[in-house]
């Protein structure tokens, strides 16, 4: 009798899909421990802002992974802590743009020196969580020749 390798795929999809929730729950929560006063929502504005190049607020909303209002409240937040401006697209004035300001870019550098400390903390996580991730991606891969 064959086994079911699509249930041992779901089983592992789900597995996966909850290890790297933990994970990125963690990582947050590592790197907002870290942080001077910042939520991370605000530095991982900040961090994809870093080319000084303004952003579509689609792009931060991929960056931070907040829904549009919360993304929304987040900016209107950043701007009155003159951390970013926003500003209409030269080109399509329907495009929301947003920028860092001087005082954000200073405060991201700032907070990234802060970061330089978190290595040590992440590598007894890492050394933990990346061989369960290998582990289920090798599962997926065993699972997709064996169906």
């Amino acid at each position: 009798m064959v086994a079911d390798s699509s249930i041992d795929t779901a089983d592992a999809l789900e597995e996966l899909s909850r290890t790297l929730r933990t994970v990125s729950t963690l990582l947050d929560k590592r790197i907002g421990g870290h942080l001077d006063g910042i939520p991370v929502a605000q530095w991982h504005v900040l961090a994809a802002l870093d080319g000084g190049e303004p952003l579509p607020m689609a792009s931060l909303q991929s960056a931070t992974q907040l829904t549009g209002p919360s993304l929304t409240r987040l900016i209107d937040a950043m701007i009155d802590a003159n951390l970013v401006l926003r500003k209409v697209g030269d080109v399509d004035r329907r495009h929301v743009l947003v920028a860092p300001t001087r005082r954000g870019s200073q405060l991201y550098a700032s907070q990234r020196r802060a970061l330089s400390s978190l290595r040590e903390d992440l590598s007894a996580d890492a050394d933990e969580v990346i061989p369960a991730v290998l582990n289920l991606l090798d599962r997926l891969k065993a699972d997709d020749r064996v169906g």
